[in-house]
């Protein structure tokens, strides 16, 4: 069964999600069709500590009209810099949620935090008791099947441009999975 969908988002934002989704073979296609070009920057993997500075520069030209979504696998991820925003950043629209709490939202530009191994991985490791493992549906023979369709969602919520923030010392396995499909590593914003 195919799927097909226009998109508010560039087509490289779309051409990294699909091609990062479509890396498992039962995923159901699903192809994003969008009318505007993006370049190869439209998706980056930076430093987690780079966030400041990435803050500092997008405040150089983001429209205040534009909308900043700080997405993140948990809650308690929200990053400290938020706290200074409104006197830091008093013009930039920063909104943070859960990827969960992302769905059918759309901003001018994601960043994505916590990619990392280690507590509050993401992928996060299945946690599952035996209780649980006995009521949910088998899982798929793909690793980590769940959490990508988590970051193809955080991925899409984007119209112009997404980060993805990593842990330098632990980074996620997707962190490779991204470089592979080309994602450009940046050393600063």
């Amino acid at each position: 069964m195919r799927w097909i969908r226009r998109t508010d988002f560039n087509s490289r934002i779309g051409e990294i999600a699909n091609g990062f989704i479509q890396q498992n073979p039962h995923q159901l296609t699903k192809p994003l069709n969008s009318l505007v070009a993006g370049d190869k920057k439209a998706v980056t993997l930076l430093a987690e500590d780079k966030l400041d500075d990435l803050l500092d520069k997008m405040s150089g030209y983001v429209k205040r009209e534009q909308r900043i979504l700080l997405l993140a696998r948990y809650h308690h991820l929200k990053p400290a810099a938020l706290e200074k925003a409104a006197t830091r950043w008093p013009h930039l629209q920063l909104d943070f949620m859960t990827i969960h709490a992302s769905k059918g939202q759309q901003a001018d530009y994601v960043i994505i935090l916590g990619l990392q191994e280690g507590d509050d991985a993401f992928p996060a490791p299945a946690r599952e008791s035996i209780m649980e493992q006995a009521l949910l549906p088998q899982p798929e023979d793909f690793p980590d099947a769940e959490e990508r369709r988590l970051l193809y969602v955080a991925i899409t919520r984007a119209r112009l441009r997404v980060w993805l923030l990593f842990n330098k010392e632990q980074p996620s396995p997707f962190v490779e999975m991204l470089e592979a499909l080309d994602v450009p590593v940046a050393r600063k914003p």
